[in-house]
């Protein structure tokens, strides 16, 4: 049974994913592209991917950095002559991804490294059934068996769904700080796993032990220590390491990457150093961690598309296995709500390089799309 997370999403043909990303490729796809009947003269290029680490990726433009088969418009040259289905797995169903959960069941959420889903505009993701279940039979797509014991942390499906439920809603509530639900989820890993499957219990007490950690649990200051600082500063620099995507696995260009990536854990350099698309923000200005500098309660619209980032992970089931390097539920849930700090710390980052101070929608959308599309696939 497929289950598909309650986003909204129309593509919006801006092209984004096929200049940003390297997309890979299978030897069966490769072999069935390499064999597509173009009409004469209209054939983009015999030399269509490349290979990175012993994996293939199709190639870009070492100039436009756009994917080979893109064109002009933003449109794929193979759908464009051939149809949606002559597509690799890889486009084919960005920007959704799926997980195999429980048994007979399998989640689908989009992508927020997507403008169009981060925009939360459009058709509801069930509108896309249709395809997605024939992407789901695909023989290339491999899922997995699910869960595994250990990633279940000795819970049952039941507990697990009520609390991703419960977690759920109080994520979308703009007055419920992020890391009050995280100490949450701390305190119930701490009563135990016997507690935790006493359904009956845990849907009475879960209501009185968030609104005491509310209570309890003080605001948001991301960076209060220097151990603190290094660890976000680690994450920063993984989500744009990761993100700059580069071929160029050159000596040259890993002493370049290795020399900034230095620089910014020390505190210093700058996001822009890692690609045109990153904020032009020198870190040690940016003051990010100085929660003087900055806007002591920013209005709740600004941080609209991170609960709803967290709110679809949590509904997809798509924060621990095989999603979070097979971590059990526990862990990969701490890790989750963690990113509310890194985001922060982003968003600031990002809204440093036009206005201190202060945070805007867009400085939160930057840092979503950002560690969405890093979160579970970097170590």
């Amino acid at each position: 049974m497929l289950q598909i997370a309650h986003q909204r999403f129309t593509c919006q043909e801006c092209g984004r994913c096929c200049r940003r990303f390297l997309v890979p490729v299978t030897p069966l796809e490769i072999e069935a592209i390499a064999k597509l009947p173009w009409p004469p003269g209209e054939r983009p290029t015999r030399d269509f991917y490349c290979s990175i680490h012993g994996h293939a990726f199709f190639r870009h433009d070492a100039h436009t950095g756009d994917c080979v088969y893109l064109d002009e418009h933003s449109h794929c040259r193979m759908h464009a002559v051939f149809g949606a289905k002559c597509k690799a797995l890889s486009c084919r169903a960005y920007p959704f991804e799926f997980l195999a959960t429980f048994p007979g069941e399998v989640t689908t959420a989009a992508r927020y490294d997507c403008p169009a889903v981060l925009s939360n505009t459009g058709n509801p993701a069930d509108h896309y059934r249709q395809n997605l279940e024939e992407i789901l039979q695909d023989s290339q797509l491999h899922l997995g068996k699910g869960f595994s014991t250990t990633e279940l942390d000795g819970l049952t499906r039941e507990s697990i769904l009520a609390l991703c439920e419960f977690l759920r809603k109080s994520i979308l509530e703009p007055d419920i700080p992020v890391n009050a639900l995280r100490e949450l989820a701390r305190r119930l890993e701490r009563l135990g796993r016997p507690f935790v499957n006493d359904l009956e219990t845990l849907k009475t007490v879960l209501p009185s032990m968030r609104d005491k950690a509310l209570r309890e649990t003080p605001p948001a200051t991301p960076g209060r220590t220097w151990p603190e600082r290094i660890r976000i500063r680690s994450k920063i620099l993984n989500c744009l390491r990761y993100d700059c995507q580069t071929g160029d696995f050159s000596w040259g260009q890993r002493f370049r990457q290795a020399f900034l990536a230095t620089k910014l854990f020390m505190g210093h350099g700058n996001p822009r150093d890692f690609g045109s698309h990153q904020p032009d923000s020198p870190f040690a200005k940016a003051r990010i961690f100085d929660a003087k500098a900055w806007q002591s309660s920013p209005s709740p619209e600004v941080f609209d598309s991170l609960r709803r980032c967290i709110a679809t992970r949590l509904e997809s089931l798509q924060f621990f296995g095989k999603a979070y390097y097979g971590t059990p539920f526990f862990k990969g849930l701490d890790e989750l709500l963690e990113t509310a700090e890194t985001a922060l710390a982003l968003a600031r980052l990002h809204a440093a390089a036009s206005h201190p101070g202060t945070l805007a929608p867009a400085d939160c959308d930057f840092a979503v799309a950002l560690i969405d599309h890093c979160h579970g696939k970097i170590s």
